[in-house]
């Protein structure tokens, strides 16, 4: 097991001085809040987490919002707050808010870069619960319940040279990890042996056609084009599921034209082409064959104890 090396020790033992000493006191909001962020940059599984989790939410409280950064959408407007059955723009807002929005329509979404205004004008509103996405790294809204997701979490080390927001120590500030299927604890056991675990339960997986209906596997050699953070990952679980596949090697929430004529090229080319929602809610390809990879997933019973527990 690798030591913890004394820069390890410092940065932490800064970060939290300066939060506690020097940073404003959270906001404390009527409602009840969740916090699901992540540790990892990318690739941690908190978009389906947060559509598990406001699906449940929505169906056991009245009104439940979400609060969205809208990453990768080209707007000129900022901070606005969208009701059930409200509709936006999908190019304004991004990927993973219209996927969200497609997911849970019940969900009161709230898209911008004021997380501390959304966060208020949600509880004004009279929301039971507030969902702060990517909200762990966040500290001027208190919250009640602060879930991390991981995926594959392999050792490394914050940006610059690595792929962590922050040294692993700050698992410790979590209530809990709630991880995918394919997720390894080893280096959350190291820093927070102590945590409460939890893992996604998988039920298989399910195909899409175009239309977003019911269809077969790809049987033929196809590209995969999915903008995700762990697109490698999911070119090695197809393979292993028996589907002929190879990388396009589409970065994470890749919105612009190169990307797109780039996917309808290849769709073109081979026939179509093999995509995640969130790549379906970006792309739009009507009028080319795709086959939209849906993992079946929800949430273990033990988690929703747990979760039930905190929002008393």
């Amino acid at each position: 097991m690798k030591k913890t090396g004394l820069m390890e020790i410092f940065y932490s033992f800064l970060r939290e001085s300066l939060r506690r000493h020097y940073g404003k006191k959270p906001i404390r909001l009527s409602s009840k809040v969740i916090s699901i962020g992540s540790v990892q940059a990318g690739g941690a599984g908190k978009t389906p987490i947060s559509i598990l989790i406001s699906r449940y939410l929505v169906e056991k409280y009245k009104n439940v919002g979400i609060v969205l950064l809208g990453y990768g959408g080209k707007r000129k407007w900022d901070n606005k707050i969208f009701g059930p059955g409200q509709d936006f723009c999908d190019i304004e807002v991004g990927d993973e808010a219209s996927l969200i929005k497609k997911e849970v329509p019940g969900l009161i979404i709230a898209i911008g870069k004021d997380k501390d205004y959304l966060c208020e004008e949600l509880s004004k509103i009279g929301c039971d619960v507030v969902i702060l996405e990517d909200g762990f790294q966040w500290a001027s809204i208190e919250v009640d319940l602060n879930i991390v997701s991981i995926s594959g979490n392999k050792a490394s080390i914050p940006f610059p040279k690595g792929l962590l927001r922050e040294w692993g120590s700050s698992y410790s500030r979590a209530d809990c990890l709630l991880s995918m299927p394919n997720a390894d604890f080893s280096e959350v056991k190291r820093w927070a042996p102590s945590i409460k675990k939890f893992k996604i339960k998988s039920n298989g997986n399910d195909w899409l056609d175009e239309k977003w209906e019911p269809t077969d596997p790809p049987s033929t050699r196809l590209p995969l084009a999915a903008g995700i953070a762990n697109s490698k990952s999911l070119e090695e679980e197809l393979k292993s599921e028996g589907i002929d596949c190879f990388n396009l090697n589409i970065p994470d929430h890749a919105i612009s034209p190169k990307w797109k004529n780039l996917v309808i090229m290849n769709a073109r080319s081979y026939g179509g082409v093999i995509i995640t929602k969130k790549d379906a809610s970006r792309w739009q390809l009507k009028g080319f064959p795709c086959w939209i990879r849906v993992r079946k997933i929800e949430l273990p019973n033990d988690f929703l104890k747990f979760l039930n527990e905190n929002m008393m």
